[in-house]
């Protein structure tokens, strides 16, 4: 029996633990929604500090990817293409890929093309107030005969061949992403397998709390001389009792707990509303508006 004792403080040792690291889960959750109200409000500063936190407490890739996004829209391309890159390498099978890889390859474009306007030398800067000097004439004034076409080239300026390059129309932002898990789950999981194991540990301490009573009535029915050993193995056995129903009682009561807690969670994730969202599509083929939801 001292073996179960020591089984049970292992078990509620582990337990502790998982309990700890659900802590951390909803921790990451809760900061995972307060980055997504920031990012709703556009304020995309505070939503990376959020997501950065979150992600600190549990790697979710999908964080990296919430970043990026709230990185894009600060106008910080480099910083965005970096945690792109990071979403993709913690997550190689993401559903998204395709289109994330092609936002850094824009990306990368638009930086390339910026680092290229900044290393260029400035247009010549000209005073109007000083006019230039006036051209001299390559042959002499004459008398325009009339019968002979104009041949004047057409000076009017061809308006296609200036023509700025129209630039891209930005692309609306992808609504975040919601990470994956059930919230409270864990939580209560943890909670049955403590609650289960106090349970082990009270019948332990009743099968010690029967040992003790029986070595009780043995001692007051001997005929015999006293033997001390029994006396001592009664008290062994009833220390041991009193130890199991009380780390046992702990442990249900703490199971419970746990369960509650995580039930609450979880219904408090399931009062949320289902996610919507429009996504516009533009390209050179293509022009629209796209519909999804999840539940």
């Amino acid at each position: 029996m001292r073996n179960a004792v020591m089984v049970g403080l292992i078990v509620v040792v582990a337990l502790a633990g998982q309990a700890r690291a659900d802590k951390a889960s909803d921790e990451a959750m809760r900061l995972y929604k307060e980055g997504t109200d920031h990012y709703a409000l556009g304020e995309f500063a505070e939503a990376v500090a959020s997501y950065k936190a979150a992600f600190k407490l549990k790697n979710e890739a999908v964080f990296l990817y919430n970043i990026g996004q709230a990185y894009r829209l600060l106008g910080d391309l480099k910083q965005a293409v970096f945690f792109y890159k990071s979403y993709l390498r913690f997550a190689p099978a993401a559903p998204n890929r395709v289109e994330v890889e092609s936002r850094i390859k824009d990306l990368d474009e638009q930086i390339a093309r910026l680092a290229k306007t900044t290393a260029e030398p400035p247009n010549e800067v000209r005073d109007p107030t000083i006019k230039p000097p006036d051209a001299p004439p390559t042959e002499p004034p004459g008398e325009v005969d009339q019968d002979e076409p104009d041949e004047t080239p057409d000076e009017t300026p061809d308006e296609t061949a200036d023509e700025p390059t129209p630039t891209p129309t930005p692309t609306e932002p992808t609504p975040v992403d919601r990470p994956s898990g059930r919230p409270g789950r864990g939580l209560r999981i943890a909670g049955l397998i403590t609650a289960g194991a106090g349970v082990v540990l009270l019948i332990g301490g009743i099968a010690y709390g029967v040992k003790a009573s029986g070595l009780s009535d043995d001692a007051s029915s001997r005929t015999e001389p006293w033997d001390p050993s029994i006396e001592s193995d009664g008290e062994a056995a009833e220390r041991n009792m009193f130890i199991l129903v009380g780390v046992g009682g702990a442990a249900v009561v703490g199971g419970g707990v746990m369960w509650f807690l995580g039930h609450r969670a979880g219904r408090a994730a399931a009062r949320e509303p289902a996610a919507a969202r429009w996504t516009p599509i533009l390209n050179q083929r293509v022009a629209g508006l796209a519909y999804s939801s999840s539940f």
